[in-house]
């Protein structure tokens, strides 16, 4: 099965100013606050938080994820969703799929993500709503949604209680295989979105309240 390459967009900073952005300041007698940047996950987390609708870092993200080699390879590395019923199915009647099939799709047709790689995820720890234990360990029992956009997660977030948006970094060259969804025929493309088959193990290393949130610092392997 193949492994992955790694994807690091950081740093990051903001689009620059267009040059109507200026004028409209100048002629508001307004000055632009400082261009955002973020050095690593945990900052581009810490910064979202603030105003998880503001969506100058996350539109750099994909602005980065859109010229990226990388994650082009990884979209390029899995079949068209037309070619896998069931992960189509789970992708666009979420509420009636079969996990099973799903599964099974994954490991047939997935990829391995590569060590140090970063995902998110928006919800609380499995089978709990309290926060977990640093060193407390889950293994997970069905497929696991992950995104390379840490606003999708905040969003999907805000949907639990408590509001957890997960840091998840890759342990080592992960056994567990994932599914990168690519095909613009789907319902929110937008989400970059890589779904894990189940039997992932999941670790607490930290957590962290921010803003209106807590962050939750993951490995998976």
């Amino acid at each position: 099965m193949k492994l992955l390459p790694h994807i690091n967009p950081f740093p990051i900073s903001q689009r620059p100013y267009s040059q109507r952005d200026i004028q409209i300041a100048e002629f508001n007698g307004e000055k632009l606050p400082m261009p955002l940047q973020a050095t690593d996950p945990v900052d581009l987390v810490e910064t979202l938080t603030n105003d998880i609708a503001d969506n100058r870092l996350p539109n750099a993200l994909h602005d980065f994820l859109g010229q990226s080699k990388e994650y082009n390879e990884w979209k390029k590395s899995m079949p068209f969703l037309k070619d896998v019923p069931n992960i189509h199915k789970y992708k666009n009647v979420h509420l009636n799929y079969d996990q099973v099939k799903v599964d099974g799709e994954i490991r047939s047709c997935g990829a391995f993500l590569p060590e140090g790689q970063v995902l998110y995820h928006g919800g609380t720890w499995p089978e709990t709503d309290f926060l977990p234990n640093s060193g407390e360990q889950y293994e997970l029992t069905r497929p696991f949604s992950t995104t390379l956009c840490p606003q999708v997660a905040a969003v999907h977030a805000c949907h639990h209680k408590p509001k957890c948006i997960w840091v998840i970094k890759v342990e080592s060259a992960t056994r567990t295989p994932v599914f990168v969804f690519n095909n613009k025929a789907q319902n929110l493309s937008h989400e970059t979105e890589v779904l894990f088959a189940s039997g992932a193990i999941i670790t607490c290393i930290a957590t962290k309240a921010s803003r209106n949130f807590y962050m939750i610092e993951v490995t998976i392997n």
